[in-house]
């Protein structure tokens, strides 16, 4: 698991969709797909019901997602404090 995977998760969440958060981070939806199933890998459970549209978070990515966004809060004040 990285922060890459964390944040694309995170913006998938809150964009609604894979393809909103690509646009908004210049990247592929493809890629997203790629880190999020990675990182579903690495959990060993899915974080998203792709069945349904918009997409809804699993059990696993309600309780994942508050975590990994106060993940990637640190890692920025991590950095700031650093500086």
């Amino acid at each position: 698991m990285n922060l890459k995977q964390i944040k694309y998760f995170c913006e998938v969440v809150e964009e609604g969709s894979a393809k909103k958060a690509a646009e908004k981070l210049h990247i592929a939806p493809t890629a997203i797909s790629m880190q999020i199933s990675d990182l579903e890998m690495h959990l060993g459970d899915l974080l998203f019901d792709r069945k349904s549209r918009p997409m809804q978070l699993t059990s696993l990515g309600k309780f994942f997602y508050p975590k990994a966004k106060e993940i990637l809060e640190n890692s920025v004040k991590l950095v700031d404090e650093a500086r």
